[in-house]
């Protein structure tokens, strides 16, 4: 039986190509100049493994895996500081569904943190 759930159901693929064009444009934004940064290079490309192997995400799990994309290159970055609450988010390069799933309830508190960065940057 196919669920027809669109929280269960498969991520359609666009969804998964608008995530990764929206965090190349973020980079775009975040690269302005600079020298290649490999560790970068390495979160999105990751990301972009972990989205082709695992198909079935649901769109909250999508939605948290966007967060902490953007919250690990920032930090790659410079521009989120050490936080607690952040730490195992920001330094892994772990992932999995359960962590999704599993960190789904920080996801407010990641967007705050990265909302906080790019305002201060004025990016």
């Amino acid at each position: 039986m196919h669920d027809t759930n669109p929280r269960i159901a498969r991520i359609p693929r666009i969804e998964t190509q608008q995530l990764i064009a929206r965090l190349a444009l973020l980079l775009r934004r975040l690269l302005h100049g600079e020298e290649p940064h490999a560790e970068l290079f390495q979160v999105i490309e990751a990301r972009s493994d972990f989205l082709n192997q695992n198909e079935s995400i649901s769109i909250e799990q999508l939605k948290t895996l966007e967060s902490i994309t953007v919250l690990r290159m920032l930090h790659a970055l410079g521009y989120i500081g050490k936080d607690a609450e952040l730490n195992e988010v920001k330094d892994s390069n772990a992932l999995s569904a359960e962590m999704l799933t599993s960190l789904a309830g920080k996801r407010a508190s990641m967007n705050q943190h990265i909302n906080k960065a790019l305002r201060e940057s004025q990016l």
